[in-house]
């Protein structure tokens, strides 16, 4: 059964490729921004990144959804999304980058971090379990870093893994 679930995600992700990868692709300095809520420092925005405007088909069931910040993760403005099987993504001209899961790090209880890898980005997140918003729904606070050549980005994040 989960060699069947490992084909359906494989043959899913071929279909959803495209033939012009994004490695190499300066990062653009334009994004949506979030409209700031407070005073306080944290980014509004990433530039170079976009947020997902629908959720991706790819997902079904389990998932980890982050944002820049808890106004923006209510408001559904995700910048980096997995299924919490090895697949993540971030979206970058009107495009989604798959990302593979290529490490991840125990740390202390309620902390891990995951690295992933695809179509010329890295990126690293460092999560730390901060409460339970459902049964099966743990929220979230962390950081998050994309490298992309030479260029690296690095925000704080807020949001929500489970099922």
């Amino acid at each position: 059964m989960k060699q069947l679930f490992i084909l359906l995600l494989a043959c899913i992700f071929a279909a959803s490729c495209n033939n012009q990868p994004t490695a190499g692709k300066a990062i653009p300095e334009t994004t949506k921004a979030v409209e700031p809520s407070d005073t306080t420092t944290r980014p509004t925005s990433l530039p170079g990144y976009e947020i997902f405007k629908n959720f991706p088909d790819t997902i079904d069931g389990c998932s980890g959804v982050f944002a820049l910040s808890e106004k923006a993760f209510k408001a559904q403005q995700f910048i980096f999304i997995s299924n919490l099987e090895g697949l993540g993504m971030l979206q970058v001209d009107g495009k989604i980058v798959y990302l593979h899961l290529s490490k991840r790090t125990e740390g202390t209880e309620g902390t891990y971090t995951d690295e992933y890898a695809g179509e010329g980005f890295t990126l690293k997140i460092k999560i730390t379990k901060v409460g339970l918003t459902g049964d099966e729904l743990n929220s979230n606070e962390g950081t998050l870093e994309i490298r992309s050549g030479n260029e690296k980005k690095a925000v704080t994040i807020f949001g929500e893994t489970g099922c």
